[in-house]
């Protein structure tokens, strides 16, 4: 059975969600300083305990294959994804950027390659300065004190730790018995529910939540891919799911 369980004090007073305001920017629950939100709640035994669990004999590749013309949020003028070379063996013998000899370029075969993408392009992670209300981000960091000219200087990938966490894939579209989400369908709390009830998983605080959206080999527009609704926004933070311990369940360790 699924359903909720009850949280110590301890535990809901170092869950963000349980102190969110409406229309506000949420305060961090480990002070105003905090850049990585409930990753503080991984610990040297969590990680223990998920690589416990891991079964390093059958690894799950996240990544996806980079390509022109892939899956990418375009609609708001963002550039999608472009590879090309700025070196060929061919080119470096007719332009000769070193200034060196034929011989020496035909001996050396000297090949480049530079991308060009969006960062909400592939696999990837969203991090607190993604999105924000009224110029602030997580934690309040703002516009006009933790901004600079290239990137948030409070708040990014490169504050976070590596995760080494139980991972739950939240299979969606196998619980609803379809192959692929509708266009633009809003993820709710129901549906998570009902996939971990089919899945016969459990859902701690500290668990990685993953959702398969498999579109990823899909050339569809930007609109079609599903999202999330604000109650599933909360949920995975605000509840967490038991089910029957005598039952399997899927997890692992990822990095």
């Amino acid at each position: 059975m699924c359903g909720p369980v009850l949280l110590s004090e301890d535990q809901r007073k170092n869950i963000v969600a349980y102190h969110s305001k409406f229309n506000e920017a949420s305060a961090s629950p480990f002070g105003p300083a905090d850049e990585i939100g409930m990753l503080n709640l991984m610990t040297a035994e969590s990680r223990r305990a998920a690589l416990g669990e891991a079964d390093a004999g059958k690894p799950f590749d996240l990544a996806v294959d980079y390509f022109v013309g892939m899956p990418v949020w375009t609609d708001l003028g963002d550039p999608g994804f472009q590879i090309w070379m700025s070196h060929t063996p061919a080119g470096n013998m007719l332009d000769n950027p070193l200034g060196i000899s034929a011989a020496q370029n035909e001996l050396v075969s000297y090949s480049g390659d530079c991308i060009s993408l969006y960062t909400h392009c592939g696999t990837r992670v969203d991090t607190f300065t993604h999105f924000g209300l009224h110029g602030q981000i997580f934690n309040r960091f703002n516009t006009k004190e933790h901004l600079g000219s290239r990137h948030w200087n409070h708040g990014g990938a490169d504050k976070q730790p590596p995760v080494l966490a139980r991972g739950v894939m939240i299979d969606v579209a196998a619980a609803a018995g379809v192959e692929m989400l509708p266009d633009s369908h809003a993820i709710g709390e129901k549906e998570l529910l009902d996939a971990l009830k089919r899945q016969k998983t459990t859902m701690a605080v500290s668990s990685t939540r993953l959702r398969p959206t498999r579109r990823t080999g899909c050339r569809c527009t930007p609109t079609c891919w599903p999202r999330q609704g604000f109650r599933f926004s909360r949920w995975p933070t605000s509840r967490t799911c038991r089910t029957n311990r005598s039952m399997s369940s899927r997890s692992s360790g990822r990095a």
